[in-house]
């Protein structure tokens, strides 16, 4: 709860706080946008569709949702139940029926609290776990040495990123297994980029460091940007397509930029409020 759902409640409440100043600033009333919020912040759907409850076509409350907020509600779920069924003998299965039940059943109705996330994801978080404890994650460069993963995995991987389309936030993926698969790859790869410039390099390999410790401010500031700087829709007003691989990079790169900022801003916050209790005490 400290580490998911504490993050969870500072970031609506900030991202509550914004709106509100938004409002006031175009002399607009700030008692829908409160209700609003709370409300989402309540509800915390995380769909991407602008609706808090849809069961097929009937959508009830519009507007945005929690937005990149979600996967602390989902990792929060998923956590619990991947510790329920642990002991479990059969914990593959049940974590395979949890996961399953979430992924089809928001195809149906879209629950409250990004609960079907939770158990979509518990499958994931096991993966993780088995991973860490087996200590797999040494492994992974030799396995991609192997001429089937890279094949198999690169394949999928390279489909997925033509004619895929993954939207964790609403259990969406248009091609199934594929993209699974094209996921797992690519974490891989990842894994193996990063541990060559821990390995290789200084500066860069100490960011980084400061980025990992810092993973859950990022995302919690990701989609402030969108709701603050549309950067979406000034750099289609500049003239670039909105779906185009350049809007795509630059507007990635200015994401990036304004989180360095926000979480240097909030660790120099935490900082001195340390050296004050620390002071104090």
């Amino acid at each position: 709860m400290k580490r998911l759902l504490v993050p969870y409640f500072l970031g609506t409440i900030v991202m509550c706080i914004v709106e509100m100043l938004q409002q006031l600033m175009q002399r607009q009333s700030v008692l829908n946008i409160l209700l609003h919020d709370m409300f989402i912040i309540i509800y915390g759907s995380g769909n991407g569709h602008g609706s808090f409850l849809y069961i097929k076509n009937l959508q009830i409350g519009t507007r945005d949702e929690i937005g990149m907020l979600w996967f602390l509600l989902a990792l929060f779920w998923g956590s619990i139940i991947v510790q329920l069924v642990l002991e479990s003998k059969k914990t593959e299965i049940y974590l395979l029926i949890i996961s399953l039940a979430g992924y089809f059943s928001s195809r149906i109705v879209w629950l409250p609290f990004s609960i079907q996330n939770g158990c979509a994801c518990s499958i994931w978080i096991y993966f993780g776990y088995i991973i860490r404890n087996r200590k797999y994650i040494g492994k992974i460069t030799y396995l991609y040495k192997k001429i089937e993963v890279l094949i198999i995995g690169g394949g999928c991987w390279g489909i997925s990123i033509l004619w895929g389309k993954t939207y964790l936030f609403e259990n969406y993926l248009k091609l199934g297994i594929i993209e699974v698969i094209g996921a797992i790859f690519a974490s891989g790869i990842v894994y193996i980029c990063a541990k060559w410039l821990e390995n290789n390099t200084k500066h860069i390999n100490k960011f980084l460091q400061w980025v990992g410790m810092n993973t859950i401010v990022f995302y919690i500031l990701h989609f402030w940007e969108n709701r603050i700087f549309p950067i979406s829709i000034w750099l289609n007003e500049m003239g670039f397509a909105r779906e185009n691989y350049v809007t795509v990079s630059m507007a990635s790169i200015i994401i990036i930029l304004i989180c360095i900022a926000g979480t240097k801003l909030f660790a120099n916050c935490k900082y001195m409020t340390n050296i004050i209790k620390t002071k104090y005490v």
